[in-house]
């Protein structure tokens, strides 16, 4: 078994690197031709005219069997991203999306494309845009699944001429344009409503058209699927099996699902499209309107026994009770033995392997220890796996039945456990390299190698390596996981805490089979040096995790959590190479202690303490909606520079007062500018009494604009902050233009206006 993960780890650890530095967003660009999937950007005619819209293809072809996913991906699945830098004055394209497929994994539902799709990207072109040409610069991020999922993404540059300045060469426009506009979901002609009740989702509709609705009844008379594909999360539970009652006399049909995770007092429109499946096609339609809070009555049936016209709730219940299918066709039994099968598998994430390794290590070590011994140590690691998943969903049943709208992982969601977890991982990691000593701080079960221990304290490792295991391996999907959770999810509590036990078991069924059965122990390498460097290896996939965590942790609130948890790791790396020194006087030994309480303080303190302020984020001076209401709102919106921008802001309202910031990520004294002055609420309170508009230019890349403003005050580089008061009364000219030290302080911005 040590054999197989040996083999195994170095393409594993591998993975686990590709997959956390593709989540970063400066990750160098990848080869197309190592993706999955590969885009072409099609343009739909030679040039544009001002005036009218431009359609851009956005050509997928994917690998076979792999697919990518719609405008929303379902249970588990994520849909592109596009983001185009675009000329001034054009503004961001509509993304069109053509009718999805219905990917049913193991009873977990999501929606997306096989083999090849094009999406639209339509550019209103405004009547007055006088560029010779368009030059678009887009990024595209993808995830492709197969029976793993893997972030892509890709750089392309596009560039279209105005009309009468393109080149004479024949342009053929690429038939697939045709072929998936064809796809595009058509505006559904007739009544549609919406209705929400504690249980259910109602969509009920009445096409205009008799042929339509035949053509529905006859799709869901054959067997074909007839389903709505909402545009957001939450309406319905999406891996649930619609209830379809048709009512022939009006030819109103209505859609029951499950409801779905969003919060009731939350539930005021819905968007999605209506899908009917057959084998001449695919046909979509888009459904849009207010939802009604009480469930009202529904479209009626006939019974086939007396032809008595009764209720659409009897009918429901009847359906319900005496035909509905179990949900995701998955039975208790099915549902265990693929949570089994998941949690075997499991062992080979990624982010469980390394300590599951240690454990094989800690076996090899103590291979001089009887099988009772051995077993005892399966058994207590085996406890604390189970415990532990039966501990996490137990919370996060609680917590579901008390309204929260969580799902399996949401600790990962905590930015306390996420701090911890992130901080532990480092440590370890440290420690299994030799470079600190951690057996102060780390059970020394966790690893068995090093000093000899009681049983008790090996007992109690390997439950602790059990209880770490779960954490890190809960927010890990394996193949079969996904029908096992998706049929817990939606059982009593028993049941669903007997599905996430057995994942339990499953994710420590090979240590246990190892400590259980003496042939296989026997066949563990024997031991000797090479276990010093084979622990020594797994300390990178530790750092892989702890790096992992890390990002997760920071990502929640784009990235302002970097530098305090960064400020930990060296806190934390302090104070463990304290824990390894042995002073040899009483003065440095008090010192020591001092300096071990200080750190350990550090390390509390940090997340309490820190508290993210962000900057408003900028908006563009185009955007009305944000323009609406300014007066008393202005020092909370701040707008994009451009020189052009602050020229006419200057001159539209001479007597409004104006603060321009110039700022960029990697600039520190523009960050703690920021946080200790500008974001603050007596800033935001001074700007808003004084009705301040502001600017703000973001230099982090290379901006010409930003650039050239800079050199008209002898600046190059930033911060930057100007203030232009407002004009005087007598000669309605402003003052000139103040600039404020680069180190700023909130007396600064007070004596401006004084």
């Amino acid at each position: 078994m040590l054999n197989f993960y040996m083999q195994n780890m170095s393409r594993l650890f591998t993975l686990a690197l590709l997959l956390i530095f593709s989540a970063t967003p400066n990750a160098l660009a990848q080869n197309a031709e190592s993706n999955h999937a590969r885009v072409e950007i099609l343009k739909s005619a030679p040039s544009f005219s001002a005036g009218e819209n431009y359609r851009l293809g956005l050509a997928f072809e994917m690998d076979p069997d792999w697919h990518i996913y719609w405008r929303y991906g379902g249970e588990s699945g994520l849909p592109p991203e596009f983001m185009f830098s675009r000329p001034d004055g054009l503004k961001k394209p509509v993304i069109h999306w053509p009718t999805a497929e219905y990917i049913n994994y193991e009873g977990m539902v999501n929606y997306g494309y096989h083999d090849e799709v094009v999406l639209f990207a339509d550019f209103a072109i405004p009547a007055d845009f006088s560029a010779q040409s368009i030059n678009l610069d887009l990024e595209i991020e993808w995830l492709i699944c197969k029976d793993i999922c893997v972030p892509e993404f890709g750089t392309y540059k596009v560039q279209i001429p105005a009309q009468g300045t393109a080149d004479a060469a024949p342009f053929v426009k690429d038939p697939r344009f045709a072929k998936y506009e064809e796809r595009l979901p058509k505006e559904f002609g007739g009544a549609v409503s919406f209705a929400a009740s504690d249980f259910n989702f109602d969509i009920a509709v009445k096409p205009n058209a008799p042929e339509l609705y035949q053509q529905i009844k006859a799709a869901h008379d054959a067997g074909h699927r007839v389903y709505f594909a909402p545009h957001e999360w939450g309406l319905t539970q999406i891996s649930s099996q619609a209830l379809i009652i048709m009512d022939d006399e009006t030819q109103h049909i209505t859609l029951r699902y499950p409801r779905g995770g969003k919060a009731y007092d939350t539930l005021q429109n819905a968007q999605g499209s209506l899908v009917i499946e057959s084998p001449q096609g695919h046909k979509s339609f888009t459904l849009s309107g207010a939802i009604e809070k009480t469930a009202p009555p529904i479209a009626t049936t006939q019974s086939n026994a007396d032809s008595n016209v009764i209720t659409a709730q009897e009918n429901v219940m009847q359906l319900i009770e005496e035909q509905a299918p179990a949900p995701h066709g998955v039975s208790l039994g099915k549902a265990l033995f693929l949570a089994f099968i998941g949690g075997i598998i499991l062992n080979l994430m990624p982010c469980v392997f390394p300590i599951l390794s240690l454990k094989a290590l800690s076996l090899i070590k103590g291979a001089e220890k009887t099988t009772q011994s051995a077993l005892l140590g399966g058994l207590s690691y085996s406890a604390g796996v189970i415990l532990s998943f039966v501990g996490i969903a137990g919370v996060m049943i609680a917590l579901q039945r008390s309204g929260a709208e969580i799902g399996w992982g949401f600790q990962l969601q905590d930015k306390s456990v996420l701090y911890v977890l992130t901080l532990l991982m480092f440590a370890i990691g440290l420690s299994l390299c030799g470079a600190l000593k951690l057996e102060k701080l780390i059970p020394s079960g966790l690893s068995g190698i090093g000093q000899k221990h009681t049983a008790r304290d090996g007992l109690s490792g390997s439950f602790f390596t059990g209880l770490l295991a779960t954490l890190v391996a809960a927010p890990c999907t394996a193949p079969f996981m996904a029908g096992a959770i998706g049929f817990a999810a939606t059982q009593p509590p028993v049941q669903s805490l007997s599905v996430f036990a057995m994942l339990g078991v499953g994710l420590a069924f090979p240590y246990l089979l190892l400590t259980a059965a003496p042939p296989l122990r026997k066949a563990l390498p024997r031991p000797g040096p090479w276990m010093e460097g084979f622990r020594q290896f797994l300390a990178f996939p530790m750092f892989a995790t702890a790096i992992w965590l890390g990002l997760i942790l920071v990502r929640q609130d784009d990235y302002i959590f970097l530098t305090p948890l960064l400020c930990a790791v060296l806190a934390l790396s302090f104070l463990v190479w304290l824990f390894g020194r042995q002073p040899k006087h009483s003065i440095t030994t008090v010192l020591r202690g001092i300096l071990l309480i200080l750190s350990a303080l550090l390390l509390v303190l940090i997340p309490l303490l820190y508290q993210p302020s962000p900057m408003p984020k900028a908006v563009s001076m185009d955007n009305h909606a944000a323009l609406n209401g300014q007066s008393g709102e202005s020092a909370k919106l701040h707008f994009k520079f451009s020189q052009a921008d602050l020229a006419a802001a200057l001159d539209a309202d001479r007597t409004q007062p104006i603060f321009v910031y110039l700022t960029a990520d990697w600039c520190i004294t523009c960050k703690v500018n920021e946080r200790r002055v500008l974001a603050t609420d007596k800033t935001q309170a001074l700007f808003a009494a004084q009705g301040v508009k502001i600017f703000k230019g973001d230099w982090t890349k290379q901006n010409a604009d930003i650039t050239q403003y800079l050199t008209s005050f002898n600046r190059n580089g930033v911060p930057l902050y100007i203030y232009y008061g407002p004009a005087n009364t007598q000669n309605e000219a402003r003052p000139a233009p103040v600039l404020l030290p680069q180190l700023l302080s909130f007396g600064d911005l007070e004596d401006l206006f004084n």
